[in-house]
């Protein structure tokens, strides 16, 4: 027996998110989705409609168990389909997920290749490299190639692919000419958006971008960028990098995409785990009007009174309260080990910065 997947009643009521943060919307049944995603993207061609149809089957399926009667992802508060945002968030606020697409760039780009012109190589001044190898570090130095490499490579793990311009003389929106290469800039997704594709069936490079809109002044900063307008960026002018493709050539999997359920839960209990020894160290106190006797309202001048006094004993400015009519009952503290939090603190932030 099949039985549509309905959207979450329960997703609004119990997960509310602040109102800068729009709820995510209900999921939709997959038939619907895949027609959503056809209508949406018919001008793209086949190679783009099996992408997000694929996605869109995906999506319909995550998490679901019971004949879709029990929605996990719902209850742990996962993003059905995580955006470059998303990722961006991580990759900018949660060290152990910066770690986690950094690694691998450094790794690759900690040493500059060496390139190799009959017995001389660019990384081993002997006196005695030739012509092509002197000129090539130079180039080399001047552009700052293997930190734009490593720049591209970084930008390319958070989200699906990122683009190294080369900054070459001519018409931008035109082929790119000889006459030298005057700098190279790293753009993510975001700051590149493909606005072409190759259509020609007898091209090597069909169904790939055709040109870019590049928005040369975006700011890093996780905000989405406006794109450049105009005519575009002729991909002869730019490298098209991306890794872990499957079935697609221009979009990869972000580096974050298998681990992010996990990122979301770690964040749980880290924070979780730190406020709830804060909270425990000291659990409070009690306020109650003595017989005959109520506490002010508070939105008197005396239930004012008593909320500033109550404030400043809270947060340490006095060490005192007056009152009148009122008991106060302390609940005191507790002893709390902290060493096991601590030492799970500490071993997240080390494996955030690669320190053991």
């Amino acid at each position: 027996m099949t039985t549509k997947r309905k959207p979450s009643a329960k997703k609004d009521k119990l997960f509310r998110q602040p109102a800068d943060y729009p709820a995510e919307p209900p999921r939709q049944p997959a038939d619907q989705l895949l027609k959503n995603s056809k209508d949406g993207m018919a001008a793209l061609g086949m190679m783009q409609n099996a992408e997000l149809i694929s996605r869109a089957m995906l999506q319909a399926r995550l998490g679901m168990q019971f004949y879709g009667e029990r929605d996990l992802y719902a209850a742990f508060g996962y993003p059905i389909m995580p955006t470059y945002l998303d990722y961006r968030a991580h990759y900018d606020r949660q060290g152990i997920a910066t770690r986690a697409i950094e690694i691998f760039s450094d790794d690759t780009w900690r040493n500059a290749p060496a390139i190799i012109d009959g017995v001389s190589r660019s990384d081993i001044d002997d006196g005695k490299q030739t012509p092509f190898i002197r000129e090539f570090n130079a180039l080399a130095k001047r552009l700052q190639i293997w930190q734009m490499f490593r720049q591209a490579d970084i930008m390319c793990g958070i989200g699906r692919f990122s683009i190294l311009f080369m900054g070459a003389p001519g018409d931008y929106s035109q082929p790119a000419e000889d006459g030298g290469l005057f700098y190279l800039a790293a753009f993510d997704e975001q700051q590149s958006i493909i606005g072409g594709w190759i259509d020609d069936k007898g091209s090597e490079k069909f169904g790939m971008p055709l040109k870019y809109s590049i928005n040369f002044n975006a700011i890093n900063n996780g905000v989405i960028s406006i794109p450049e307008s105009g005519a575009g960026v002729h991909y002869s002018r730019v490298l098209h990098i991306s890794e872990n493709r499957l079935g697609n050539r221009v979009y990869g999997r972000p580096r974050l995409q298998t681990i992010l359920n996990n990122l979301y839960d770690l964040e749980k209990i880290v924070g979780g785990a730190s406020e709830s020894v804060w909270l425990s160290m000291y659990k409070g106190l009690i306020f109650t009007g003595r017989d005959g006797s109520s506490m002010p309202a508070e939105d008197t001048p005396e239930g004012q009174n008593l909320l500033e006094q109550i404030q400043n004993y809270v947060h340490r400015l006095q060490r005192y309260m007056i009152l009148e009519n009122a008991d106060v009952k302390d609940l005191g503290t507790a002893n709390i080990d902290v060493e096991h939090t601590y030492d799970m603190l500490i071993s997240n932030l080390a494996g955030s910065i690669g320190v053991p």
